[in-house]
């Protein structure tokens, strides 16, 4: 059984990609939407990219004004 199983996830554990939303949002250019504009973040302690940067930090550091957080 167990070793049914490590077949099973094998394939996922060495050739699966995640990719993180807030990596997502920078990658795909969907910072222009939000160019000049106020922008209000809803995130947690544990909100970072895939360089373990906060998000908030990412936020604050853009073309648009960062003026609420949740």
């Amino acid at each position: 059984m167990v070793i049914f199983l490590w077949g099973l996830f094998l394939p996922c554990l060495l050739f699966g990609k995640v990719s993180l939303g807030v990596d997502v949002f920078w990658e795909e250019g969907y910072e222009a939407l939000l160019k000049d504009k106020k922008v209000a973040l809803v995130t947690n302690h544990t909100g970072v990219n895939k360089e373990l940067v906060l998000t908030s930090d990412l936020f604050k550091k853009r073309s648009f004004q960062l003026i609420a957080l949740f």
